[in-house]
């Protein structure tokens, strides 16, 4: 029987998730330390969504030098070809497709719908996105095809507490953040404002870095920013389980970036429960919450 396309994405995540723990969304670097994101070799456009967390884990599983990707035609276009025998990727999209609640009429996108005489804008025009997958290859899987990047000879290595905090002043229309001392860091979403321990709290700096992008990526939710209807959150055991998804993969994320050796690891039993968590929930969960961390984390870099 054919996988639903949700289902493939759990497998992998959630296979991810008992093999490497939250480990498994960090960001992919290349052999200078630089940070790079997947793109189309063909196109330079780069993949987005939960692409950018299913590439970067088979960067790091095969061990690949260029975060670059192409399907079997593509490579074929760009004069070469696809080594025998190689074990594609999954990329997922969302495909948008439209119904007129009007007079129950199907249209398979928006050129067909235009075709018909109507517009997505018109009254009962009703927006249906679906799931799709296709396969690529990275580069290092191909032959006769040279990569859009080079890597840099002479990497400017910076701090990780320098990247730390440069990624917090980046954060253009951050929270205010005030330093208590406390045994609990949290966000509030009707005062905008982020409490943290004291760094001297935290047995190393780097958790406490790690901890404060946690409490960011939290912050994003405010309706001021990219909006994830946090009033209240807590009062739902779902809708805070899966805010607090995002917000640990969004700070993972932004942990790799800054290059933080944290001390406090997840243990087995905690990244079973997230585990448990997620076979349990509808199944579009895991996507969804890859979408709105990496939406998170966009944000707070741009």
């Amino acid at each position: 029987m054919k996988k639903d396309v949700y289902q493939v994405v759990n497998e992998i995540v959630i296979k991810g998730l008992e093999t490497k723990g939250l480990k498994w969304f960090k960001s992919w670097k290349n052999s200078n330390g630089n940070i790079e994101s997947p793109i189309n070799r063909q196109t330079g456009k780069p993949y987005n969504g939960i692409n950018v967390f299913l590439l970067n884990a088979l960067m790091a599983e095969n061990d690949y030098m260029y975060n670059e990707w192409m399907t079997y035609k593509q490579a074929e276009a760009l004069g070469g070809n696809v080594v025998k025998g190689s074990k594609s990727a999954e990329v997922f999209y969302y495909h948008v497709s439209f119904k007129d609640n009007n007079d129950d009429t199907y249209y398979m996108n928006e050129q067909k719908l235009r075709e018909a005489g109507k517009s997505p804008s018109d009254k009962g025009i009703q927006k249906i996105f679906s799931l799709r997958m296709y396969r690529v290859f990275n580069i290092d899987q191909t032959e006769g095809i040279k990569p859009r990047r080079q890597v840099n000879e002479h990497p400017k290595r910076v701090n990780s507490i320098d990247s730390a905090e440069a990624i917090i002043a980046g954060f253009k229309d951050k929270p205010t953040i005030r330093n208590v001392e406390q045994d609990r860091a949290y966000y509030s979403p009707s005062q905008d404002l982020i409490v943290m321990p004291l760094m001297e709290q935290f047995d190393r700096e780097d958790n406490y870095y790690k901890t404060l992008f946690h409490e960011l990526v939290h912050s994003t939710g405010h309706e001021s920013r990219v909006g994830r209807k946090l009033e209240g959150f807590h009062a739902s055991s779902d809708s805070y389980s899966f805010e607090e998804l995002i917000a640990e993969i969004g700070a993972m994320y932004l942990t790799s970036i800054a290059d933080l050796n944290t001390s406090d690891d997840s243990s087995q039993a905690y990244i079973n429960g997230w585990v448990e968590y997620l076979k349990g929930e509808p199944k579009d969960i895991i996507v969804r919450a890859m979408t709105q961390s990496k939406k998170a984390v966009e944000y707070i870099t741009a």
